[in-house]
């Protein structure tokens, strides 16, 4: 795309020379259509996303990234992009270019822009909900978090590995930011959390503080920025003592771009896909709406009801949200469902675009 510029200028040149000493000549041009300048070719968006997927997908798993997830928002945030923006991501060399052009970390604000992805959002609180407890976890989020060490947290995945609640909290995926209550229980020695975006530079301003005092366990709610390409969310960065550390999610902020309700969650279903698949939690604010139900109509086909019009609505769907489980790759669509306003079309396939039974996901109203 970039190469096309300067032959399109240079052409340009070439016209207003030729016609510089004939005014007549000039403005017949000036009606014709310029035939004689070629028009760049459209790029097969789809065949780029695809490459670029391909070529970070190993370096996402190296950086211990929930791959699944990690593809759908990359996916997500590559659709946004200019074609000329797609085209600079496929020749980057380096992911941390790659996340930077996608807009992980520090970005740019442009203020009163509604539905940006950093500024003017809305807070949406919810009850208190444990997201990690490392009291209880398992793997690198079973024990006190050790001194001077990073770990990635995420808020609305399978949450059981972290000590989370076993439901999950029903944040929607990647929000702008979350509200996060945290506490230092136990600690070793005197220290301090910090909490930033995966990806985003890591500030040296603290969460939280805390000393070895037996009995006395530090708690302080923050805003938490999160990363919308990673899969998983933050980091907790623990410095000089090793402690066991407890965060509760209170609440996120949304950017409100949905025009029929203001990016409002409406109604909601984790569905666990299979031959027979099971709804494992919903809710429903739909006026007339009720609990979400879902049939399979082949493999790695379902219908998702919600007992209201949902035909005129918009949808969000992501892989890995369901109460258990651990999904392979892949993604899913949904759609109206043409035959039924009350029902919304589900189409899930793997990596290889083969259609799956094996995967879950949650799907969102708005």
């Amino acid at each position: 795309m970039r190469s096309s510029r300067p032959l399109v200028s240079m052409a340009l040149l070439v016209v207003v020379a030729a016609f510089a000493g004939s005014p007549e000549a000039v403005a017949a041009d000036l009606n014709d259509p310029p035939a004689s300048v070629p028009l760049a070719a459209p790029i097969d968006r789809n065949a780029l996303t695809g490459e670029i997927l391909a070529k970070w997908k190993g370096e996402a798993r190296q950086l211990g990234f929930d791959v699944a997830a990690w593809q759908s928002d990359v996916r997500r945030a590559l659709d946004s992009k200019s074609d000329g923006a797609l085209l600079s991501i496929k020749s980057s060399t380096s992911w941390g270019s790659v996340a930077r052009q996608l807009g992980a970390g520090q970005q740019t604000v442009v203020p009163n822009a509604l539905g940006d992805q950093t500024s003017d959002l809305v807070f949406f609180p919810v009850a208190p909900c444990r997201i990690l407890d490392t009291r209880f976890g398992t793997g690198v989020y079973l024990g006190p978090l050790a001194a001077n060490s990073t770990t990635p947290v995420g808020h609305n995945q399978n949450l059981v590995p972290q000590g989370g609640n076993v439901a999950g909290c029903g944040i929607p995926t990647d929000p702008a930011a979350i509200a996060v209550t945290v506490v230092a229980v136990g600690p070793a020695a005197a220290g301090d959390l910090r909490l930033f975006a995966l990806l985003a530079p890591e500030p040296n301003a603290s969460a939280i503080n805390y000393a070895f005092v037996p009995g006395l366990n530090i708690a302080n709610t923050t805003i938490v920025p999160t990363c919308q390409i990673c899969g998983l969310d933050f980091n907790i960065k623990v410095d000089v003592g090793a402690t066991h550390v407890v965060a509760d999610v209170v609440g996120y902020f949304w950017n409100p771009t949905f025009a029929n309700k203001n990016g409002f969650v409406w109604a909601a279903a984790h569905v666990n896909g299979g031959a027979t698949p099971t709804v494992s939690r919903s809710f429903n604010n739909i006026a007339g709406g009720t609990a979400a139900t879902v049939t399979r109509l082949g493999v790695g086909t379902y219908e998702v009801g919600f007992g209201a019009n949902v035909s005129t609505r918009f949808y969000g769907i992501s892989i890995g949200n369901a109460s258990s489980g651990s999904p392979p790759n892949g993604s899913c669509s949904a759609t109206p469902r043409a035959t039924d306003a009350n029902k919304v079309f589900v189409v899930c396939a793997n990596d290889a675009g083969t259609a799956s039974d094996s995967i879950n996901f949650y799907l969102t109203i708005f």
